[in-house]
């Protein structure tokens, strides 16, 4: 055990060490693997109710834009991101900051846009990470952050009565309009930009 823990500290300490090349204003693109782990409200058709349960998204995303200068990124995208039977499908503007102090190289992103599953929402995204240079034209991304997505579902109330001459329930299910939920799920992003 204390070899593994010295194994990842020395893996910790080589990634704050490693310096990252510094952006060029241009285009610059990103290809993620996002991992998110959270609550989620989903209708389960096995016994006809919504359930609000803990779920893990995998999933890839893209975003693609332009390097304003060696700080500034601003792009679009979009995630497709699963956590069964739950789906994440967002499209996104994203805004990145870069920044370096000596060989600690920093970032910061936020993006914000619409969800088009679970009945839609909000969808909004802030990460912190650190990225280090795979050589002239790449660098790898880790950043950890929020994720809210927002859900649309229907409500409906079951107001069930009793018969007294059969002992039988007789219930009748009321539609009361519709509910919008954000749930805050851990997220935590690695890839490549170019």
């Amino acid at each position: 055990m204390k070899k593994f823990f010295l194994t990842l500290t020395m893996a910790a300490t080589t990634i704050l060490i490693a310096s990252a090349r510094e952006p060029k204003s241009g285009y610059r693109g990103f290809v993620d693997l996002d991992c998110t782990i959270g609550k989620a409200y989903w209708f389960s058709s096995a016994d006809g109710y919504y359930k609000h349960e803990g779920l893990l998204y995998l999933g890839f995303t893209t975003s693609h834009g332009y390097q304003i200068n060696r700080h500034a990124y601003v792009g679009a995208g979009f995630m497709m991101s699963l956590g069964f039977p739950s789906l994440m499908l967002p499209v996104f503007a994203d805004f990145r900051y870069d920044r370096s102090f000596g060989k600690f190289t920093p970032y910061g992103d936020v993006r914000i846009g619409y969800s088009f599953s679970d009945g839609g929402g909000m969808y909004f995204s802030p990460i912190v990470g650190y990225r280090v240079n795979l050589g002239r034209k790449a660098n790898f991304n880790i950043g950890v952050g929020l994720t809210l997505c927002g859900q649309t579902h229907e409500k409906y109330i079951t107001d069930c009565q009793k018969d007294e001459t059969s002992d039988e329930y007789e219930c009748i299910v009321y539609y009361v309009g519709t509910r919008h939920i954000y749930d805050p799920r851990f997220s935590l992003r690695f890839g490549f930009d170019f």
